[in-house]
């Protein structure tokens, strides 16, 4: 992709970065939410954590399918990203 192309946004550009980096993930049953506030504090993971349950929850009861992963992808303004894995960080096995 053209870096700085009318339209196209910096958080759209690390967002691919990420994707190529992590690709590996995207092959499971997931659900990702992207987020682009400041700083992902752990609250705020948490709270996405509890958001991406909800759907995984209506997934679940509308197809019968288990939603493995939760992933948040954080794409601060200007500033390098990063992919949380949610589950790993909020359930105990």
């Amino acid at each position: 992709l053209e870096e700085n192309k009318k339209g196209i946004t910096s958080e759209f550009y690390e967002f691919m970065r990420l994707y190529k980096k992590e690709s590996e993930k995207f092959k499971e049953k997931a659900i990702f939410d992207y987020k682009t506030f400041a700083v992902a504090t752990p609250k705020k993971r948490e709270k996405c954590y509890r958001q991406i349950k909800m759907y995984a929850d209506a997934v679940k009861q509308m197809t019968g399918e288990e939603v493995e992963h939760f992933y948040m992808i954080h794409l601060p303004h200007k500033k390098i990203g990063r992919i949380y894995d949610l589950k790993e960080e909020f359930e105990n096995d």
